[in-house]
């Protein structure tokens, strides 16, 4: 089985960055995605190349912070104040998904203006299955830019069906993607049930998960904050990649998963 562990929010504050870029140089983190809005976005993003850090996923943000576009071309997304809605309200209301796929589009470009690459596509607050419509626009986005998206509705049931919607429109998506469910965190004994059932029913899974380090500015803006410090000490402890390593599995970051999805595709053709 091949492992993802991916740590969403790169980019909300100094202190989840570098958390999160600990737990990719010397813990078992294999990608993060970043919310490029975030006000600590752009400084994250040199020191992440500083440290040897190329690529991350987009963690497509719609549903707190500001926008990258004016709000006059996003109006259904922002309210009187230019701020996004929040998540509940959001989900209510009617989105335009043009507007949408432009906010998205220039999010990406804001990650590749830092210099980074663009491994895949996950959002905040899983708004991704709000609406058939919007699922197909995100579809769209991975097959432009070719690469993975992260497979939400996995996380809700087993019963999806896994990979039909995606290879319709040739995007890759992993079978499977665990999280933890709010709050409380992760912990060592939640990730090694989700790993010993994981290796018995699929063959690419991903575990999604919030490291960092808390601080005023970090609990101003999420509800997960302390618990972010958990979640890094879980992904450092040699214990828990040592479990990995026993039940055979490998780990690999989307971008490593891509490319070897792309050659395989070659060789058939």
């Amino acid at each position: 089985m091949k492992l993802i562990i991916n740590a969403d929010d790169y980019g909300l504050t100094d202190g989840v960055n570098r958390g999160i870029l600990k737990g990719l140089k010397v813990g078992i983190l294999t990608d993060t995605s970043a919310i490029v809005c975030a006000p600590a976005f752009r400084a994250g993003a040199e020191l992440a190349l500083k440290n040897g850090i190329r690529e991350m996923g987009l963690h497509c943000l719609a549903t707190m912070g500001r926008p990258i576009l004016p709000a006059g071309r996003v109006r259904s997304l922002v309210s009187e104040d230019g701020r996004f809605f929040p998540r509940d309200e959001w989900m209510r209301r009617t989105v335009d998904v043009s507007e949408l796929e432009e906010e998205l589009e220039a999010q990406i470009a804001v990650l590749l203006a830092a210099g980074l690459r663009l491994s895949h596509l996950d959002t905040h607050h899983g708004f991704m299955d709000k609406t058939e419509e919007i699922k197909e626009m995100f579809m769209r986005l991975a097959r432009r830019y070719d690469v993975p998206l992260r497979n939400e509705l996995s996380r809700k049931t087993d019963e999806a069906p896994f990979g039909e919607n995606f290879a319709r429109f040739g995007v890759r998506t992993v079978q499977k993607l665990y999280f933890n469910q709010g709050i409380p965190c992760h912990t060592a004994e939640t990730v090694e049930k989700f790993l010993q059932e994981a290796v018995t029913r699929w063959d690419t899974v991903e575990i999604g998960c919030h490291p960092g380090y808390s601080d005023e500015k970090l609990r101003a803006l999420s509800p997960l904050n302390d618990d972010r410090e958990k979640e890094l000490a879980l992904v450092l402890d040699p214990r828990l990649k040592q479990y990995i390593e026993q039940l055979g599995i490998e780990r690999v970051s989307y971008a490593q998963w891509n490319e070897r999805a792309r050659m395989e595709e070659e060789n058939v053709r």
